[in-house]
């Protein structure tokens, strides 16, 4: 079989809102440190760094290109590779331009698709996952990651894992975006259903075959975009009035529910998309009454909450299940089973023209 280089490529777009208001449209969540010393962004980074020894591709715009350059200096990755994006446009054409760019940097080549803002407790078992992938990668199929569901979630898209394959993989027979929690149950129950991760591994070959057929105005602007690019010192700029030809879309709408060659391996790692602060209390350690918080805080007879201080004492008494995050220029407080509804809140800023929707005062280094 030949031996073809594994290169992450990491998304690391994202606007910011669902942890608002620690995380702002120029602050997303992936640069944050929200338990432990590292970012999301660096523990996804040191994730790959056993499993590699390519230098890793990162996905971002240019709003963030030194937040991103000072994180991976700060973990002492000096040799990645940084694709701008000139405008969003979904994960099709960003994936489709990396995989532009690694077939001409290795001719062809493995690419792990990994988003920056998720959160993986097990390491082993995703390195495992990764090997498994690799092997049915390079055959040519598509590989997906699904993560073994733990709950019936609405908020996730579902994939159904079918035959298996020699290399212990699954074909995928179905997708299903985010059902109704009356849905979601059957499907967890059923235990052929898994949860969609938005992590995958394509050979870059593969994957540009299967787009030209699948996807044609994304293959052909991402190879434009590529191929008009400017690059140098690490930096590649693709091209804006080629890239803006892509249809704005998902890779899972515009290839991986279309192709014939989509297969998936079931991943039980203790993933999380940390995509609201119930997630984030969930992820985090607990007291004893199964209280979660960060900075300087002082509770009393509370339960289940989350209480993220900025630069002050924060106090609460008496409540249970609440989040509290506080921070130089904006105050949440809602209640975990609300968490979702951040997005409101930010939709409502940003109506108001209000610049505590996009960015922090500059005092304030929330994710240092």
């Amino acid at each position: 079989m030949d031996q073809l280089p594994l290169v992450p490529a990491v998304l690391c777009g994202g606007a910011g809102t669902r942890l608002w208001p620690l995380s702002r449209e120029s602050l997303p969540k992936q640069f944050l440190r929200l338990h432990v010393e590292h970012s999301l962004l660096q523990q996804t980074l040191q994730r790959c760094g056993p499993l590699t020894p390519a230098a890793p591709l990162l996905l971002a715009g240019e709003a963030s290109r030194f937040l991103a350059a000072l994180q991976l200096d700060e973990i002492d990755v000096r040799s990645a590779t940084l694709l701008l994006e000139p405008l969003p446009r979904g994960t099709a054409a960003a994936i489709a331009s990396a995989a532009c760019h690694l077939r001409q940097e290795h001719d062809d080549a493995l690419m792990l698709v990994l988003p920056s803002d998720h959160l993986l407790r097990d390491n082993a078992a995703f390195a495992d996952a990764v090997r498994m992938a690799a092997e049915a990668a390079r055959s040519g199929l598509l590989m997906s990651f699904g993560i073994v569901p733990t709950a019936p979630e609405t908020g996730y898209g579902y994939l159904q894992a079918g035959s298996l394959l020699a290399s212990g993989a699954r074909r995928v027979d179905a997708f299903i975006e985010k059902p109704d929690r009356e849905r979601a149950e059957r499907l967890v129950a059923s235990r052929e259903w898994l949860w969609n991760s938005g992590m995958f591994l394509f050979r870059c070959s593969s994957l540009l075959r299967e787009l030209a057929e699948h996807a044609p105005r994304v293959h052909a602007a991402a190879e434009r975009a590529h191929r008009q690019a400017a690059q140098g010192d690490g930096v590649v700029r693709l091209d804006a009035a080629a890239y803006a030809d892509s249809p704005d879309i998902s890779i899972d709408h515009a290839l991986m529910e279309r192709t014939a060659q989509a297969a998936v391996v079931p991943l039980d790692a203790g993933w999380s998309d940390i995509g609201s602060w119930s997630s984030v209390w969930e992820s985090a350690q607990h007291d004893e009454d199964g209280n979660a918080t960060r900075g300087d805080v002082l509770l009393e007879d509370c339960r289940d909450c989350h209480v993220h201080a900025g630069r002050r004492l924060v106090s609460a008494c008496g409540l249970d299940g609440v989040v509290i995050v506080d921070t130089d220029d904006a105050l949440l407080v809602l209640r975990k089973a609300q968490a979702q509804r951040t997005r409101e809140l930010v939709q409502r800023l940003r109506q108001a023209g209000r610049p505590e929707c996009s960015a922090h005062r500059a005092v304030q280094r929330p994710w240092g």
